[in-house]
């Protein structure tokens, strides 16, 4: 995967990149052999490949504020956000709701938190995107005192990001490096995304964890399955 950021030295947050994917998939196949040398080796099956781009179905994102304007994506040394909005591991539907969000933001008019400063409102943005093109939005904030305005643009914030199916802000009223808090506020009506994986229907809470590569959990999941079945047969059912 060609990645601009990488190439810029802007993010180096896929450390083997530079390596190709077939490599790295045969290298980490070893080590998990090794480390499970104990396994006989005609009990092993090929690893799951996943798509090189595109596949990530969350994002979470640090705030800032640079002379274009807002900023989604990460800390650089010097504790300043680097925009990761165009990011290729998202695919162009979340690129472009995270694009649009930007000018959300904007519109809210919380003050992105300054991690030199100490000082600041709306410290992360998490998002999580359902197979179906549906999304979950979080806003991670410094204290409860924005919840209000938050509540009340709920309708303005849906109307610009229609995909949006689970609205909430969350609080992190401590100064650490954690992308959440434990308080949240839920402001949609809808409390869960439902995240579909193969056949199997499941919803996603906030906060709540989820496999972030939606395709490979679905192999997952169907690999178990036929695991399970197998056993069952081999056994008489019972």
């Amino acid at each position: 995967m060609r990645c601009s950021y990488y190439e810029d030295e802007l993010c180096f947050s896929c450390t083997d990149l530079a390596l190709p994917y077939s490599l790295a998939l045969e290298e980490k196949f070893k080590r998990t052999k090794n480390l499970l040398g104990e396994i006989e080796t005609d009990a092993w099956i090929s690893p799951f490949a996943s798509v090189e781009q595109g596949f990530r179905n969350k994002a979470k994102m640090v705030v800032g504020q640079g002379p274009e304007g807002i900023r989604l994506g990460i800390l650089d040394a010097n504790k300043r956000v680097v925009d990761l909005a165009s990011c290729p591991l998202y695919d162009e539907t979340m690129r472009d709701y995270l694009h649009r969000l930007k000018a959300v933001v904007t519109v809210l008019g919380l003050r992105p938190y300054d991690v030199q400063r100490r000082r600041g409102e709306l410290k992360n943005i998490l998002i999580t995107q359902s197979p179906s093109g549906r999304f979950m939005l979080r806003f991670v904030l410094a204290s409860t005192g924005p919840v209000g305005r938050i509540r009340k643009m709920c309708a303005q914030i849906i109307r610009n990001l229609p995909e949006t199916e689970v609205l909430s802000t969350n609080i992190l009223p401590i100064h650490v490096a954690l992308p959440e808090g434990d308080q949240e506020f839920i402001l949609s009506s809808e409390k869960m995304l439902r995240m579909p994986v193969g056949q199997v229907p499941l919803y996603l809470q906030p906060g709540g964890f989820f496999q972030t590569n939606s395709a490979v959990a679905a192999g997952l999941y169907s690999t178990a399955a036929t695991w399970v079945a197998q056993a069952l047969e081999e056994s008489g059912g019972d």
